[in-house]
């Protein structure tokens, strides 16, 4: 008989706090993994949460997450390792920058 695979629900609190403008970036990296499905970030607790099937695909995900400059709260991050995230950057940028225009 064949039996169903069951979705496990992960939620991964990082490190560095997202924008609200950051939230579709970030989800739509993370929808690339296979299998991950219903994505939601809350910008307010800095938490990722998505439903997954294998151990494999969370590991997927962390590696997303630190690509991109989110690293899982407990990840010791050291001076060499400096993470800086894409999102939060370009937003920096995008705001010096209308300064200057004003």
């Amino acid at each position: 008989m064949y039996q169903r695979e069951t979705l496990q629900l992960a939620k991964i609190p990082v490190q560095t706090p997202f924008y609200k403008k950051c939230i579709p970036m970030i989800s739509d990296a993370i929808r690339k993994v296979d299998v991950i499905e219903q994505v939601y970030l809350d910008s307010l607790t800095a938490i990722v949460a998505f439903y997954f099937k294998t151990a494999h695909q969370v590991s997927e995900v962390l590696n997303v997450l630190i690509s991109l400059g989110y690293p899982p709260l407990e990840d010791v991050i050291n001076k060499k390792q400096q993470i800086h995230s894409t999102c939060s950057c370009i937003l920096h940028n995008i705001s010096l920058s209308r300064k200057h225009i004003t």
